[in-house]
């Protein structure tokens, strides 16, 4: 992804910002910060609005980074809701005309979830119609029917949610939503967790005062971000490949988990247009924050971390590599029969295709990318990271 770099009034601010940022949490992953912040400054961009989850240990940082974010004049800063709390009919008496729905709230706004995960916890039935109300409002004119009336409402809005890793352990929730999660993973090295307690203890009687800081420090970040760039037509087609790819990536397979694991239906492969729109929007302020050499990295970022955990593993191996069988997994801390299954998840979505070597009297399935994808798969796991 090549282009001549425009005449733009980059962030000269963001070097300045970083370096405080990691003296107050002692947080190494510049770039995820990066992200979250340039999809912050995208409310009011064409297109169809960012929606990104991002995924972190507990005590990494995440929640006071967002926290950051309140009071600012777009923000609507979300600690919890309930489906009914999200479309509300509620009413004081029988001439009160209130509207009271958090969805009325959150539109034209960037709404920030501090901990999304602890809706995994509500029943099931409760958790589909969050998440169907959701699906409704991202396109921005929407009608609710109940049996005391309706509700209508026009307005989009950017979506920034917080989560632990447990959310991992439900993708299909999260492909409930369709393409319209993007993910931003954050690890947190053994090396750097001891250096975060301790500047934890260190700062605990400052930590107000810090927050204060911070806010501040991000408020002023968000409103000095330059949104009106040159996005070349090069790197326009590169991110609707990224996001073809990426639609292919996170297609689910579904498999009989009582009968042998057998596939019990062709994938239907998810669409990558509201996917792109999302990607240009976040690269373009990327650009605007970081610079466009961090931008193309962060955007690339961005893909890896919206595909499947596994998945983005086995397809970073694959990129090193012209063929791979599932030997070759022995360091992925999980069951060979588990990366098998991944294997040929990756084949049936058209992103592997497979072939077979024999080897003295067995037969071993050796999977490559496929061509179309070749380059992508090289461009997403090679360059620079």
């Amino acid at each position: 992804m090549q282009s001549a770099e425009p005449k733009i009034i980059r962030c000269d601010r963001w070097k300045e910002f970083i370096k405080r940022y990691e003296q107050i949490l002692d947080i190494k992953d510049r770039q995820a910060v990066g992200i979250v912040i340039a999809t912050y400054a995208t409310l009011g961009t064409q297109g169809d609005p960012p929606w990104l989850l991002w995924i972190a240990p507990p005590a990494s940082g995440k929640t006071e980074t967002l926290r950051g974010f309140k009071d600012h004049k777009n923000c609507m800063l979300i600690t919890d809701f309930t489906e009914k709390a999200l479309v509300s009919h509620y009413q004081k008496d029988k001439y009160d005309t209130e509207d009271y729905s958090l969805i009325k709230k959150m539109l034209n706004k960037v709404n920030v979830i501090l901990d999304i995960s602890p809706i995994l916890a509500f029943h099931p039935s409760a958790r589909a119609k969050i998440f169907s109300t959701l699906r409704a409002a991202y396109d921005g004119d929407t009608d609710f029917f109940s049996g005391i009336g309706s509700r209508a409402y026009v307005g989009k809005f950017v979506l920034i949610a917080a989560a632990t890793p447990i959310i991992e352990k439900y993708r299909a929730m999260e492909s409930s939503l369709g393409e319209r999660f993007l993910s931003l993973r954050t690890a947190m090295p053994k090396s750097e967790r001891k250096n975060a307690a301790r500047r934890s203890i260190d700062n605990s009687s400052q930590k107000e005062d810090m927050r204060g800081e911070l806010r501040k420090m991000i408020h002023d970040l968000v409103g000095g971000i330059e949104l009106d760039v040159n996005v070349s037509e090069e790197e326009k087609d590169y991110i609707a490949d990224a996001a073809d790819f990426l639609g292919y990536g996170r297609s689910s397979v579904e498999r009989d988990k009582y009968h042998r694991n057998e596939v019990t239906a062709e994938p239907i492969i998810e669409l990558g247009a509201r996917t792109g729109d999302q990607l240009l929007q976040i690269y373009t302020a990327c650009i605007g924050l970081m610079g466009r050499d961090e931008a193309r990295l962060a955007i690339n970022r961005v893909i890896r971390d919206s595909l499947p955990v596994l998945r983005s593993k086995i397809l970073g191996t694959v990129a090193r590599h012209e063929e791979v069988k599932v030997s070759d997994f022995s360091h992925l801390k999980v069951h060979p029969n588990t990366v098998r299954y991944c294997l040929e998840d990756l084949a049936l979505v058209e992103i592997l295709e497979t072939s077979n070597v024999r080897h003295a009297n067995k037969t071993e399935d050796v999977y490559s990318a496929r061509g179309e994808f070749k380059d992508i798969i090289k461009n997403l796991y090679l360059q620079g990271r």
